[in-house]
């Protein structure tokens, strides 16, 4: 595809929102969507294969070829689940930040791969809410929410309407139906990013007896759920002592415990 976008050369002669172009910027031509007109002539495009978003100058906009048009984007808009912005934007340098500290507790030259949970099937609306993991030591063990929430640029969702409000801040308002309603989540799960050897301080229930005439009967390997239980996410304090693993812990309670209290205040 790269060859293919190099040898789109026909200038654009008009620009309208939503047209496709080919956009070059700097040594790179991406495949972009127009999303408006500036003022003094330069066009907004959002490239279709990694989301971001160009300011150019009409000079560097070319047709693009129609082969190119039947590729689908490579770029899917997502909404991380159970978080949302602590500010208005994520600025740049922000998302740039955050990717950093990723690489870094990664130690790895290899390229980053991750893993994308849709919280539902069938789901027909952007932006697609999901679960975005990756693998540091083991896998699973990285969670881009819980990396957001760590460094102060997103807090846990405590009420519905939040996860409404940033469903809705999505910034794709140039390929969404104005008049359309998406669907909300059938189910919605606990809020809280989880990650693979995170440490959460948690109250045990199990469930219900089965009853017989108004008395419990105790529970064996053909009581239907006999193996399910519920778990409650508790705050601890992080400055709390261990005799083991006093670190990791007190990193893990540091970040989900403020998030946990405010859960807990919402709900009592």
């Amino acid at each position: 595809m790269e060859i293919e976008l190099g040898e789109c050369s026909d200038s654009v002669e008009e620009i309208s929102p939503g047209m496709m172009v080919v956009g070059r910027t700097g040594r790179k031509n991406v495949r972009g969507r127009v999303l408006e007109e500036e003022e003094g002539g330069d066009v907004r495009v959002i490239d279709i294969d990694s989301g971001e978003v160009f300011l150019l100058s009409r000079n560097n906009l070319s047709k693009v070829s129609t082969s190119l048009l039947y590729i689908p984007p490579l770029a899917i808009p997502l909404k991380l689940y159970g978080v949302r912005k602590a500010n208005s934007a994520l600025s740049e340098a922000d998302r740039v930040g955050v990717l950093d500290r990723v690489r870094e507790e990664c130690k790895s030259s290899s390229p980053l791969l991750c893993s994308v949970s849709l919280m539902e099937r069938n789901l027909k609306h952007f932006p697609l809410p999901a679960n975005v993991r990756y693998n540091m030591v083991e896998e699973n063990d990285g969670n881009l929410a819980l990396d957001l929430i760590e460094v102060g640029l997103c807090h846990v969702i405590s009420r519905f309407y939040q996860w409404e409000e940033e469903m809705a801040d999505n910034g794709l308002e140039w390929m969404l139906d104005p008049m359309s309603v998406p669907l909300p989540l059938s189910f919605l799960p606990h809020p809280l990013p989880l990650a693979v050897g995170q440490w959460l301080h948690i109250s045990v229930e199990g469930l219900d007896y089965p009853q017989v005439g108004g008395e419990d009967q105790d529970l064996d390997v053909e009581t239907p759920d006999a193996n399910r239980i519920g778990v409650h996410i508790r705050p601890l304090d992080s400055k709390s002592r261990f005799d083991q693993h006093q670190q990791e812990i007190c990193r893990s309670l540091s970040t989900i415990s403020p998030q946990i209290l405010k859960l807990n205040t919402y709900f009592s």
